[in-house]
């Protein structure tokens, strides 16, 4: 889901802020 999606990202980029950007809303 969208959650595990933005975990997956996160995990994969080490950048909380971008992650947050990404996956806002």
């Amino acid at each position: 889901d969208k959650v595990d999606s933005a975990v997956n990202y996160y995990l994969q980029s080490d950048n909380f802020e971008q992650t947050m950007q990404q996956y806002n809303g």
